[in-house]
């Protein structure tokens, strides 16, 4: 017999949409945790503990790190600077030997932008990680350890293929054109009006 992931029949049987929904349910304690006694977004909170795992970097690294848009982590960042969670440094882009070679012949050394986590923002990633922790526990508990570690193998065999996947141009020959009004302006253009 065939899975039903294997072979979709309805919407409710592709893989996205499974995980979408697991991702609801599973997530939503830890909604409740970020937003009513932290007061962060989760979207918040994974850029902000993207940036504590990882360091200081630049947005667009940031952004890549944390596999959120750019302007998506644009607008966190400034939200995150704004409670004063996370800061904006700017720093020398070379070495100090770069930077002395380029003072000795009167030019100078560009400067690079990155934000790092503050202070209160590792604060913030220390009391919280751990509690949603806790929630995970409780919800991979019901499976056993073979059961844990075989979903951690099939979730990262599932990624690799869809990297690749993206990589090939995901196998669609259209492309998402949201900035010029994306699928709004496709029913205008059907109906004549918007939806």
């Amino acid at each position: 017999m065939t899975s039903r992931l294997a072979d979709p029949k309805q919407h409710d049987d592709l893989l996205n949409y499974q995980l979408k929904r697991l991702v609801n349910y599973g997530g939503a304690p830890a909604v409740r945790l970020c937003e009513g006694r932290f007061g962060v977004t989760r979207a918040e909170w994974r850029v902000l503990a993207a940036l504590v795992e990882g360091g200081a970097c630049t947005s667009s690294q940031l952004a890549e790190r944390a596999f959120v848009q750019r302007p998506v982590v644009s607008r966190l960042l400034a939200v995150l600077v704004r409670k004063r969670l996370a800061r904006h440094a700017v720093a020398a882009a070379g070495s100090a030997g770069s930077a002395a070679a380029a003072g000795s012949a009167g030019r100078r050394e560009p400067k690079r932008t990155t934000v790092e986590a503050t202070a209160a923002g590792r604060r913030l990633y220390g009391e919280l990680f751990p509690l949603l922790a806790q929630i995970n526990r409780r919800l991979i508990s019901v499976l056993d350890e073979h059961e844990a570690h075989l979903l951690e193998l099939l979730l990262e065999r599932l990624w690799q293929r869809a990297r690749q996947i993206h990589d090939e141009g995901g196998g669609v020959d259209v492309r998402a054109d949201r900035r010029r009004g994306g699928s709004r302006r496709r029913w205008e253009a059907v109906t004549g009006t918007a939806p």
